[in-house]
Order: C-alpha cells, then structure tokens, then sequence
C-alpha cells in the first residue's frame, strides 16, 4: 500500500494529523477496491490542548475487481 499525504489547507504544520478535517483511505487491491471515510474530532476525556483527536468513521465501502493491469 502506498501512503500518499497532502498538505492540508492553511498550511498546518502536521498534515498527518490535521485538528479537523476529513480524512479518505482508499485501498486498491488485485480482488477488492476499499473505501473509508472519516471525520477526526477531539478525544473525548482529554485535556481540550493535547492535541489527541479521535476518528467518527463517516462512510465505508468495497467493490469487487477484476485485478490490476500494468
């Protein structure tokens, strides 16, 4: 799998792990096409300036395929 990081918009200084956003995973395989969807918001019990977020998955999906072509 390949890891592809964008900067996100206004120049955050971590773009792996924006203060808010949303976030897409897409994962393309020779039998199988993944999908996920998520939204990062604060960790609930943790002090509001740690920094920490959580993931609310917003949206999922997979789709069968027919392989890889190079």
């Amino acid at each position: 799998m390949t890891v592809v990081q964008f900067q996100a918009k206004g120049g955050g200084r971590n773009p792996v792990a924006p203060k808010s956003g949303v976030i897409a995973a897409l994962d393309i395989g020779s039998t199988k096409i993944s999908c996920l969807i998520a939204e990062t918001v604060p960790a609930k019990h943790r002090a509001p300036d740690s920094g920490e977020n959580s993931l609310k998955v917003l949206g999922v999906g997979h789709q069968l395929s027919r392989g890889i072509r190079c």
